[in-house]
C-alpha cells in the first residue's frame, strides 16, 4: 500500500516524505530536493497547505478536543467530528488532571497520510509545555458532500 505522508507545521512548511513511491507513465515524480529521489505518484506537496481541507478538519478538530478536555469545553463545539465519534466521546471522554487545565494546549504540526482519495491518518503534535509534545493519532474520512471528517481516534 501506498500512502502520502506530508508534515505540515504552523510555519507553513512542508517535509517531504522519505519512502519511495511509483510514478505513474506520464506522471511527474515528486522529488525530495534533498535526496533528489522520486518518492511519490500524489500530487506536488506545493498543493498542500494549512488550507486543505483535510489539514483543516484535523486541527479544527483537535482544537476543538483540546479545549473539551483541558478546558472541560462542551462536545457540541468540536468541530469535524463524525457522529460515531461524537457519541463515543460522549460516553467516554478522557479528561487532564485538574493540576494540568491551566496547560495552554496548542497544535504544532500535522503529519498527514492519505490512505485512499477518501481516508486519510493525521497525527497533530500537540504541545501543552511539558518537556516534550505529545501526539494525537486521527483518522479522517471524506463524506458524501466532500467535507472532512474525523471517524476515531487512536492508532
Amino acid at each position: 500500500m501506498l500512502a502520502l505522508v506530508l508534515v505540515v507545521t504552523d510555519h507553513g512548511r512542508r517535509d517531504p516524505p522519505s519512502g519511495h513511491g511509483r510514478t505513474p507513465p506520464g506522471q511527474p515524480a515528486v522529488v525530495n530536493q534533498n535526496a533528489g529521489t522520486p518518492v511519490s505518484r500524489f500530487p506536488p506537496a506545493s498543493r498542500f497547505s494549512l488550507t486543505t481541507p483535510v489539514t483543516r478538519a484535523a486541527r479544527g478538530f483537535a482544537a476543538g478536543y483540546l479545549t473539551l478536555i483541558y478546558r472541560g469545553g462542551r462536545l457540541r463545539r468540536v468541530p469535524h467530528a463524525s457522529a460515531g465519534l461524537r457519541a463515543q466521546l460522549a460516553r467516554n471522554t478522557a479528561r487532564v488532571p485538574p493540576a494540568e487545565r491551566g496547560r495552554h494546549a496548542r497544535v504544532i504540526a500535522l503529519r498527514v497520510s492519505f490512505l485512499t482519495p477518501n481516508r486519510a491518518r493525521v497525527t497533530a503534535s500537540i504541545d501543552d509545555g511539558r518537556i516534550a509534545p505529545w501526539p494525537l493519532p486521527m483518522s479522517l474520512q471524506r463524506t458524501p458532500g466532500g467535507a472532512w471528517e474525523v471517524t476515531a481516534l487512536g492508532d
